[in-house]
């Protein structure tokens, strides 16, 4: 007998083994399946294990186990599949064909035979008193014929023929008497007939109009049977396509080839430990030997029982993992949120893990970049230039505005053009005004290039609400569905912080309440049991599982705008949360519900516990900004005798915020908290200097000074900035309040609070001073 002859070997299929628990992680999955109560001969033992996927890390597969056995070598190949796909999945050939229902029941064809019968013995009486009626008319017509003969009779009768008067009389009246009697008796006879006749009539009548009724309704059922039929065939066809969709998409998991392990164990009793101190197997545990006994000695083992072991194989395989998924729904009214954690479970493995523990583990992970961004203003450098007279056309038009500005005007203007068709009918909503308060104008939303190589900021075209209203058109209303017809972008992270921030987007909360998970968290990496038992199966779908759902109030969420009119004039709201929870947030996709409307889906970025992160949520349309060209004034040079040795020019730009929200009859409303920002040119030439007028008494990193002007919160000039309303004076005055601050790089900042149904007006005054002959121009 040889070496293999003397193996006891025994089979396994993975798909048989009962699955004790997968932990997912961000691109694998471990699983950890059971043999339980496998009975060992004594000597060498060989266990296969066949159908582990293709996907599995060869390298990771790990045996362990208790009972009375060494593990001697494990093996592992990569071999063909040795299952068959029908053999697993089979497929029903023979469809049941629905059985035709276009047969009358037992009762009704019992009935329409009775009709007929009735109807065959009615049109025989018919028949019948068809013929009676004709001998009645024939016996009253004999009786009338006779009487006339008698009459002719009666009239021929003399005295020449010696007959007696008396004896013709006699004769004729018998005669005429029977002949009386005969036509009575026919008259009698078919009025009588007459009105049986009527009576079968009236009962044929019925009994056809019945038969034609079951005719009619036989017709119908035919009908009927017959669309029930394609009814019935079409519900077939259909759910045989979707067992063909299925079996396809099972199919297209299938693998040709897979992993088999074969495990040897050596069930020969007690071993002692120096032969098996150069033994290769990676587990070795002897549970059921006994060591010594009390006396030293040790105890014998029966080599001819039967032993038992149970055993456990983990591996690391791909194709299945888990990814976070996020609802955030944000209320603007109460400043809260409600976000809802959830876990996409994804198995491709062709494997199938039924009732078992799940856990969900993770690690650092990297992210894509962001969207969109609210501008981010570039230092504006300027230097001296020997362009002659210093407010000359060309002199002016070099400092007039930044280079960054006027790309985006050029851009703007040229993509606006194209654009207007496509978007003069757009409307749309304001979601952030009460519900009793939608009347907003969608601006246009022109995609925009980008902008120039020296420019430290992109604008990526399509935010949640477009680009801001110009001020001079009237608003109009719109819906929710137009806004996301329009495909709008929600979100992006500012480059004015310096955080990363990524938007959001979320579904409303769950009307049923979930079980939340319970979780762990070990350095950077964090795990989340998920109640109960679990089926993961094979599918190219994901399933999503609730992993915690979390309330955030009392302050963590601030709502806020940013506005940098110079680059686009419009107000982007943004919202800064705080992670009150214990959970670390994982940087995931999101769904973004805003005020109760949903706005779209988003990235949510990684949060650990006490952090905060900020969304952008695009324009705001209730807040509108109008930014209209420069006021440039020249200065006069001196007079008399004295002859100024510098030119200068006054440059003033102007900020004029609306906040549409709507006053309550209190007098209040929803405010606004904005943040405006504007620059002027930095001079890079001692002799260039730029000086600022207004706000007064700025300073680079000084204190902030008052600043703003209430105005009418009528009409509104876009090229002048002008208004004309005929709102007071005390209601123009009591707008709200800002501050405003000089930072390097010549940035102004304004932090306001404007007042609902209140405009305001922000201006900036500065002027630039050069020597005679030479001009100012961009760096």
């Amino acid at each position: 007998m040889s070496a293999m002859d003397s193996v006891q070997s025994q089979e396994f299929l993975v798909r048989d083994l009962p699955t004790r628990s997968v932990s997912l992680f961000p691109t694998r999955a471990q699983v950890v399946r059971d043999i339980k109560g496998v009975i060992l001969k004594p000597g060498a033992n060989q266990l296969t294990v066949v159908g582990f996927a293709p996907t599995t890390d060869e390298n990771s597969i790990k045996v362990e186990g208790t009972g009375s056995a060494v593990i001697s070598d494990i093996a592992i190949e990569l071999l063909p599949n040795q299952e068959d796909f029908d053999d697993i999945y089979p497929r029903s050939d023979e469809e049941e064909c629905p059985q035709s229902n276009n047969e009358m029941s037992e009762d009704e064809s019992v009935e329409v035979k009775q009709t007929r019968v009735k109807l065959e013995e009615v049109r025989s009486r018919m028949t019948a008193l068809r013929d009676t009626e004709k001998a009645a008319k024939e016996t009253v017509s004999s009786a009338e014929n006779r009487l006339r003969i008698l009459d002719a009779y009666g009239k021929l009768l003399d005295n020449e023929r010696s007959l007696a008067i008396s004896e013709a009389l006699e004769a004729y009246r018998t005669e005429r008497a029977k002949a009386f009697g005969d036509h009575m008796k026919g008259e009698l006879q078919l009025r009588e007939l007459a009105k049986t006749i009527a009576k079968v009539q009236d009962e044929e009548k019925k009994l056809v109009q019945l038969q034609v009724r079951r005719k009619m309704k036989e017709k119908w059922l035919e009908m009927k049977a017959s669309k029930a039929e394609k009814r019935e065939k079409k519900r077939e066809l259909e759910k045989k396509k979707e067992k063909d969709r299925i079996s396809e998409e099972l199919k297209s998991l299938w693998p040709s080839r897979c992993y088999t392990v074969r495990i040897t164990l050596d069930a020969a009793g007690y071993t002692p430990a120096s032969s098996r101190r150069t033994s290769i197997a990676s587990v070795t545990e002897v549970l059921g030997v006994k060591g010594a006994g009390e006396g030293g000695e040790e105890s014998a083992v029966d080599d001819t029982a039967d032993l038992t072991c149970d055993l456990t194989i983990s591996y690391v395989t791909t194709s299945a993992f888990w990814s976070p998924k996020y609802d955030l729904q944000l209320s603007t009214t109460t400043g809260s949120a409600v976000l809802c954690f959830d876990a996409d479970l994804t198995n491709k493995t062709s494997e199938t893990w039924s009732s078992c523990k799940v856990v969900l583990s993770t690690s650092q992970t990297t992210f894509p970049g962001l969207n969109d961004a609210i501008p981010t203003l570039v230092p504006w450098h300027v230097k001296l230039n020997r362009i002659g007279f210093l407010i000359s056309t060309s002199g002016l038009g070099s400092i007039t505005q930044s280079r960054e500005e006027l790309a985006y005007s050029n851009d703007k203007a040229t993509l606006a053009a194209n654009e207007q068709p496509r978007n003069k009918s757009s409307r749309q909503q304001n979601l952030f005004a009460p519900q009793n308060q939608m009347l907003f104008q969608q601006a246009q939303q022109p995609t925009l290039h980008a902008m120039s190589a020296r420019s430290a900021f992109g604008r990526t075209t399509g935010t949640l609400f477009g680009a801001a209203c110009p001020p001079a058109a009237s608003p109009q209303p719109a819906n929710v569905t137009g806004i996301m017809r329009h495909g709008m972008q929600v979100g992006t992270t500012s480059n004015y912080d310096t955080d990363e921030e990524d938007d959001d987007t979320m579904a409303g909360a769950p009307e049923l309440d979930f079980q939340d998970s319970a979780f762990e968290e070990m350095g950077l990496t964090t795990t989340y049991d998920l109640p109960g038992l679990k089926t993961l199966a094979c599918s190219t779908k994901t399933s999503r599982q609730r992993v915690a759902r979390i309330s955030l109030t009392g302050g963590t969420v601030v709502f806020s705008h940013t506005i940098v009119a110079k680059y686009k004039p419009a107000a982007y709201l943004k919202a800064r949360i705080k992670n009150a929870s214990k959970l670390t947030l994982l940087r995931g996709l999101a769904g973004l519900t805003l005020d109760g409307a949903f706005l779209g889906r988003t990235t949510l970025p990684r949060c650990s516990p006490g952090d905060s992160f900020s969304l952008n949520l695009g324009v705001d349309p209730t807040i509108r900004v109008v930014y209209p060209k420069p006021d440039i004034k020249r200065a006069s040079g001196g007079g008399g005798l004295l002859i100024s040795k510098d030119n200068s020019g006054t440059f003033r730009r102007s900020t004029t915020v609306t906040n549409t929200n709507p006053r309550t009859r209190a007098g209040s409303g929803k405010s606004a908290t904005l943040l405006v920002l504007d620059q002027v040119p930095v001079s890079e030439d001692e002799r260039l200097r730029v000086e600022i007028q207004v706000p007064h008494g700025l300073a680079v990193d000084g204190s902030s000074v008052a600043a703003g002007e209430g105005v009418a919160s009528a009409t509104i000039d876009s090229g002048s900035g002008s208004v004309s309303s005929s709102e007071s004076t005390a209601a123009i005055k009591e707008w709200g309040r800002a501050s405003a601050t000089l930072k390097k790089a010549g940035q102004v900042t304004w932090d306001m609070e404007l007042y609902a149904g209140r405009t305001a007006r922000l201006d900036l005054e500065y002027v630039v001073t050069a020597p005679v002959g030479e001009g100012a121009t961009q760096c």
